[in-house]
């Protein structure tokens, strides 16, 4: 049997869209097995993690984004002399671009932990930190910047112009180039979520490239919902001056965004305002939820868990209208083993925003892992109630998408909540519409192995013997690509 070579990236998060791509593409995964280096470039240069020197060894072929040389022995030209002398090189550069963006810049207010490594509001706005230091009223401040003239479309074009020119600066002498890419495609479809997290988009072009210079056809792609992406758990809002005066095809100032720490899809310009301007002006402030819910935090990490519940407990008492403080709470109650309480706080979060999916997810976990054998059929119904409204849920917001963007590709969210309900129907021997649910998620995603392995369980158990079998070689195949 032919051994694969071995593909090692050496990158920041973005190298999670290449990755995922490549493995779309059947000629280099024929040829390449990708093999992880212990973590990401950042957790290298933090000290987080260690860099894998034993694997590069291994490496045929290396993927990497450009590290100075004041990084010393974890600089990207340190890394490949340490590369055996016949492994194949090729460069992307950082993917960065400020055009949807004008405001950012790093949040001097910025406080990291493990819940938010980032920070929680990791993008700074250079307007409503100013407005704020004017003294203008949050009436006032939103009403100025939600003014579709408040940018100027010189102003707005010029700096265009300037993040382009950064960019081909940052990809002179490098593989892969993106820079007129961006240029000719920023204003019809959607590149950017932050000012370096790019959209599925533009990683389907630097896998494309990638693909061109290993000899390899492009991969084919289907109609691609930008608004679905890897790096989507946060989706700057863009300003509606920015949309009219650089003519954005792509979105309207009425669109809603995703935003993973506020748990919700749909999120719109003005709202995230408000959450920035509760954030700037009460983080620090003892009396706020915002706060005690970063003290409950930094407690968790001392490992003083009864102080973390009171702290997060103090900011639901001050502001019980935020999804995400009764999401913590849950979480705290989880590692305490309070699982009646666990289901409480999700309940209140749900009925705050009924929209985020991962909620009933959580909550049908929970049920089925209580671990009462006399209510289990309960525990089992009450998961498949909150796996089903998940999927209402998610496939509303699916549709509202597709009424806006056109044909979308299925989101494998929606196919795990259907083997997971599928998973709960078998155990509870409701064979047919455990059936039912098994070939829902194969037919929205045919390479689905856990919904194969699943039916071949449910066909097993039926003494359907050769069926099953068939299932489980199916399971395998897809395993293996």
């Amino acid at each position: 049997m032919n051994m694969k070579k071995k593909c090692f990236f050496y990158a920041n998060c973005q190298q999670g869209i290449l990755i995922k791509y490549l493995q779309e593409s059947q000629e280099f995964i024929n040829k390449y097995e990708i093999k992880m280096i212990g973590g990401l470039v950042h957790e290298f240069l933090q000290g987080e993690k260690k860099l894998d020197d034993n694997s590069l060894k291994e490496a045929d072929l290396f993927i990497y984004q450009p590290v100075r040389e004041e990084h010393g022995f974890l600089s990207s030209e340190s890394v490949k002399n340490r590369l055996k002398p016949d492994c194949f090189c090729i460069s992307f550069p950082s993917l960065y671009f400020t055009g949807y963006h004008p405001q950012y810049y790093p949040n001097p207010k910025i406080k990291t932990n493990h819940v938010y490594p980032f920070g929680m509001i990791y993008h700074g706005d250079r307007n409503i930190d100013k407005f704020l230091e004017q003294g203008y009223s949050q009436e006032e401040l939103i009403k100025r910047i939600c003014d579709e003239n408040f940018y100027q479309e010189a102003e707005l074009i010029d700096h265009v112009h300037s993040t382009l020119e950064e960019l081909r600066n940052r990809e002179n002498g490098l593989t892969i180039k993106v820079a007129d890419f961006i240029e000719s495609k920023y204003q019809y479809d959607y590149l950017f979520y932050t000012h370096n997290h790019p959209s599925d988009i533009l990683g389907i072009y630097v896998v494309n490239q990638i693909l061109s210079v290993l000899n390899m056809p492009s991969i084919k792609t289907e109609i691609i919902n930008a608004k679905n992406g890897v790096l989507d758990e946060q989706q700057l809002p863009i300003y509606p001056s920015v949309i009219k005066h650089l003519k954005l095809k792509f979105i309207s100032p009425k669109d809603t965004y995703k935003n993973s720490v506020f748990c919700t899809n749909t999120m719109t310009f003005q709202e995230y305002v408000e959450e920035y301007i509760n954030f700037y002006q009460n983080i620090d402030n003892p009396s706020s939820a915002i706060y005690q819910h970063h003290l409950s935090i930094a407690l968790e990490n001392q490992n003083d868990w009864e102080a973390a519940l009171i702290a997060q407990c103090s900011a639901i008492i001050i502001d019980n209208n935020r999804a995400y403080l009764f999401d913590r709470l849950a979480k705290i109650f989880l590692k305490k083993q309070r699982l009646e309480n666990a289901i409480f706080a999700y309940e209140k979060a749900i009925n705050i925003n009924k929209e985020w999916t991962k909620f009933y997810e959580i909550l049908a976990y929970i049920y089925i892992n209580k671990g009462d054998q006399e209510k289990q059929n309960e525990n089992l119904d009450k998961a498949i109630i909150f796996y089903k409204k998940g999927i209402q849920y998610y496939q509303s917001c699916l549709d509202y998408k597709n009424k806006i963007f056109g044909a979308l590709k299925i989101d494998n969210i929606m196919v795990d909540i259907h083997v997971k309900i599928a998973d709960s129907l078998l155990i509870k021997q409701q064979i047919d519409e455990a059936k039912s649910y098994y070939q829902k998620a194969i037919d929205l995603n045919p390479n689905c192995d856990r919904a194969y392995i699943g039916l071949g369980h449910l066909l097993e158990n039926q003494e359907l013997y050769k069926d099953a079998a068939q299932c489980y070689r199916q399971a395998i195949k897809i395993s293996s690509l």
